[in-house]
């Protein structure tokens, strides 16, 4: 199976609708976070849904995009990198075949835009991870982001989540990725 793993925006990605007929899984839940730097009581994130998510599920390939609700948060792009090399070290250790495809954090626009500093400062952190452990880096940012670093206003409704026209854009990057 490959695995679409990460939050709201993940969660959008209508697998039925875009990739019929794909053995694609959507783990994508609405205001998740990477999952470390959180109360002992907090049992949200992604780190601590890997078995479901990733381990339990014959996983062949995973696009992780997670991060943007952890900046809304508070958390920095530092605490942050550690939660997400915690992620893709449990991954090469209990299920070192699966491949990952780090994907970037996307650009948002109007009132999340105060977060896109740290969206290009946690993206080049993202990439050297990728790096670090032989994953790939799609840079989907780049294909959604207008002159001004910021999502591109008809790409979404909201400045933060994803329409139909950007799905697209996503889905080509995971078609080439996957060769389909």
């Amino acid at each position: 199976f490959v695995v679409l793993l990460g939050d709201s925006i993940t969660e959008g990605f209508e697998v039925a609708k875009y990739l019929p007929g794909r053995r694609v899984l959507n783990r994508g839940i609405g205001a998740d976070v990477i999952g470390n730097d959180l109360p002992a009581d907090d049992n949200r994130g992604v780190l601590k849904r890997l078995d479901e998510s990733v381990f339990n599920c014959a996983a062949t390939n995973v696009f992780l995009m997670i991060g943007i609700n952890d900046l809304g948060a508070g958390r920095t792009p530092d605490v942050m990198e550690q939660g997400y090399r915690e992620i893709l070290q449990r991954i090469k250790t209990e299920t070192p075949r699966v491949r990952v495809h780090v994907q970037s954090v996307l650009p948002t626009r109007d009132n999340y835009a105060k977060h896109n500093a740290n969206v290009v400062d946690f993206n080049g952190r993202l990439k050297k991870l990728a790096e670090e452990f032989g994953y790939d880096y799609l840079d989907i940012h780049a294909l959604v982001a207008d002159d001004q670093g910021e999502l591109k206003a008809d790409y979404t409704g909201d400045g933060l989540h994803l329409n139909e026209a950007a799905y697209k854009v996503w889905l080509a990057e995971v078609e080439r990725v996957m060769k389909w």
